[in-house]
């Protein structure tokens, strides 16, 4: 029976260590410079530039320890949830069977003798994914077996911050809402980067208690 590896307690560990020491230094960045005209667009673009890539980096990187664990359980896969199978194991076994869907895919080669000689995803493919937009976030938390309803209370912050994050990073003139004060602007983006800190702690509890309940597999 597979247990909770501590390849990846350590690793949440020490990603939200260090990932929540940086968000904190960029807020106090944005707030010595809610008073300064000139220096107000710089601390913003950076804030949101980290506050995303943070968040992207912490849930791809735990995703693919975890699931590298799940590949390397005991667990015969063939027990494993069908969605899993899917997400994992669909690429390798579209090589040997074309013209019908992952799910047909998962169920014709759901037999023990197939899957056993299927490659599942490198860890290395996780971190090369898109941009972790809401639906590429409920992919990855699918591949791990987590439940992703929960996490639909952030769909809208997730989807502002990715959006606002491809304007910072690609050089894009920040245009900012007369209406609104330097404050009110920080406030906004202090409550996506809340958003950003909940997501990844909620997935590493997530994690932690699927692998102890064993939720990977039916």
């Amino acid at each position: 029976v597979t247990m909770l590896s501590t390849t990846l307690t350590s690793l949440i560990e020490k990603e939200l260590a260090w990932r929540e020491k940086e968000l904190a230094l960029a807020k106090g960045d944005v707030l010595h410079a809610i008073s300064n005209r000139a220096k107000f667009p710089h601390a913003y673009r950076a804030f949101i530039v980290i506050t995303y890539c943070h968040y992207e980096g912490f849930c791809k990187r735990v995703i693919a320890q975890a699931v590298d664990d799940i590949c390397k359980s005991s667990i015969e896969r063939y027990r494993w949830k069908p969605l899993i199978l899917e997400r994992i194991f669909s690429k390798s076994a579209r090589k040997l069977v074309d013209n019908c869907s992952n799910t047909e895919l998962v169920i014709m080669l759901s037999a023990k003798c197939h899957l056993d000689n299927l490659n599942p995803l490198a860890p290395e493919s996780f971190l090369a994914t898109s941009n972790l937009d809401y639906k590429t976030l409920v992919k990855l938390l699918e591949t791990a077996g987590i439940n992703d309803s929960p996490y639909s209370q952030y769909r809208l912050e997730l989807s502002r911050l990715v959006y606002l994050r491809h304007d910072c990073a690609h050089g894009e003139i920040l245009s900012f809402d007369a209406s609104q004060s330097y404050k009110d602007l920080a406030d906004v983006a202090f409550a996506l980067q809340s958003t950003a800190v909940s997501v990844m702690h909620q997935l590493a509890v997530d994690l932690i208690d699927g692998f102890q309940a064993h939720h990977f597999y039916s």
